[in-house]
């Protein structure tokens, strides 16, 4: 299995994170939402421009913009 950002996956894809490739507040908000290693996680949205994109795990969906989430590497 290969790894991609969450930025690459599109709406209905689901896929489990791999590595938080972040620092600082942004990495720990994530950490304390419970985006963690082995989390599922799945696209359900993306604004016309691509730019947030809304993702589901743990019963949440956040939005996150691309900056952020070509950082997330998942499996």
């Amino acid at each position: 299995m290969h790894s991609f950002s969450l930025a690459q996956m599109r709406p209905g894809q689901a896929a489990h994170i791999k590595n938080l490739h972040l620092s600082g507040s942004i990495r720990q908000r994530l950490s304390d939402l419970g985006l963690i290693e082995g989390t599922r996680i799945e696209c359900v949205h993306r604004s016309p421009a691509g730019d947030p994109a809304a993702y589901l795990f743990r019963g949440t969906i956040i939005a996150l913009r691309q900056h952020d989430s070509q950082n997330i590497e998942v499996i």
